[in-house]
């Protein structure tokens, strides 16, 4: 690997972690070659513990693919089969249920409600609650939509086939993860995260509140996130997980392809497949109280990129596992060649305040949500519902970015020359506003 090729992404690294942006450790290797692994930040801040490469983090929704391959791993021993109805090891399940097969727990297209979104579930984020509790907080929910006719990313599934796995295997989720995947792979630094237990090189999780301050992350019972986000590894630990993984030691390849094969809007077994920038990844993000977390594999290259951190900065509109994936992205395409400008790098040109003015406005983003741009001193400035406001500068006249966080903003007039929408961009996600009055 070129050294600036490699010194150019600890640069990137670097930019995060000297706005406080980011806080945890980041692997990056091809095939057996490690070109980065590094702490960064602290593990602890209380007692000046610093992160490093031996560092446990909560890995919040990359516990999604450990499930995944878990269910994987129990068809290929006869017990069960991904098309089965789940009324077939559910036989209390409600009648609503019985179009559901595991196939659509797997991939988001269930309609069950999302439990973490319900009001219920705040009122018992401190409780501890075992797997079948859980289910009763969403079993007599009517479905969202037919099962098999739309995607939406849920935690509810996977919380149901972590109780079939206990179910059928006669172990706890925990023990099985560990027996079936944890110690096959030698991955002796991962595990069910507890807050009774004793886990060593455990980092506290952070949350960096919208006046820039750094706070303790807000309490979690671990047994609520369970199959669908309680576990915790290293990055070390999840270069062993892609290269067992992938080299087919866990599951066949059969298995594997079925695991990575996009169903709908880009999702598979408990990871997004998709093509970024000409390159074809399987990936996965996670948020949790105080932890972001990334994990990207490039199948044609064998190349992982680990990013965690024990660092949650406040949310911008869709913030899940942001700053993590923002800074794998920029690693992927670095790794591959492809040239990243970061907003500290972009140049800005120089608009005169009666031409920022025809963007000032509100724009409704989607239910719930609206942007309002406003003018301050000569510049531009950006606020969501309930959320601080941000600087914009301009990258040319209808194209603005900010820095941290590092989003896109792009204006779009209709035939009169009017300002009528707006469409953002982070991180490989985007949103469209509609201009809905000038303020």
């Amino acid at each position: 690997m070129n050294k600036d090729l490699i010194q150019r992404m600890q640069e990137l690294i670097n930019f995060y972690v000297q706005d406080k942006e980011f806080m945890g450790t980041v692997l990056v290797a091809q095939d057996n070659d490690i070109l980065v692994h590094q702490g960064y930040g602290f593990a602890n801040i209380e007692w000046t513990v610093p992160n490093d490469t031996n560092t446990k983090f909560r890995l919040g929704s990359l516990t999604k693919q450990f499930t995944a391959a878990g269910i994987l791993l129990l068809e290929e021993r006869g017990l069960l089969k991904t098309d089965d109805y789940i009324t077939q090891y559910l036989p209390d399940a409600p009648k609503a249920w019985s179009n559901i097969k595991l196939f659509h727990l797997l991939n988001h297209t269930h309609g069950i409600p999302n439990y973490t979104q319900l009001p219920e579930f705040r009122a018992i984020t401190l409780c501890t609650k075992t797997p079948y509790e859980q289910i009763q907080l969403f079993i007599d929910k009517p479905l969202d939509f037919e099962p098999g006719t739309h995607y939406c990313y849920n935690n509810s599934g996977y919380v149901v086939l972590g109780f079939l796995i206990e179910q059928l295997t006669g172990q706890s989720y925990a023990h099985f993860i560990h027996d079936a995947i944890f110690a096959p792979l030698n991955m002796n630094d991962s595990g069910y995260d507890s807050f009774t237990e004793i886990i060593p090189y455990r980092a506290s999780g952070y949350l960096k509140d919208p006046d820039a301050q750094i706070t303790n992350a807000e309490y979690l019972d671990m047994s609520l996130p369970y199959a669908a986000g309680s576990l915790y590894s290293t990055t070390e630990d999840l270069l062993k997980w892609t290269q067992g993984l992938f080299n087919f030691k866990l599951v066949s390849a059969n298995s594997v392809k079925k695991m990575t094969t996009s169903f709908m809007d880009h999702y598979g077994f408990g990871v997004e497949v998709k093509e970024i920038d000409g390159i074809n990844v399987v990936m996965h993000i996670g948020g949790i109280n105080g932890f972001h977390t990334a994990l990207i594999y490039v199948p044609s290259t064998k190349t992982t990129i680990v990013v965690l951190s024990n660092l949650n900065t406040f949310g911008y509109v869709w913030d899940i596992g942001f700053i993590a994936q923002n800074i794998a992205l920029k690693l992927l395409s670095v790794v591959h060649g492809i040239e990243v400008t970061l907003p500290s790098e972009k140049c800005s040109i120089k608009d005169t305040s009666e031409t920022l003015e025809q963007y000032v406005g509100e724009y409704d983003i989607k239910l719930n949500l609206k942007l309002i741009i406003t003018l301050n001193n000569g510049q531009l400035e950006a606020a969501f519902s309930n959320q601080p406001v941000i600087t914009l500068h301009a990258q040319t006249e209808a194209i603005f970015y900010s820095i941290l966080p590092d989003i896109r903003f792009q204006f779009l007039r209709n035939k009169a020359g009017h300002v009528v929408q707006v469409y953002l961009s982070q991180s490989g996600y985007e949103l469209k506003g509609t201009k809905i009055n000038d303020r």
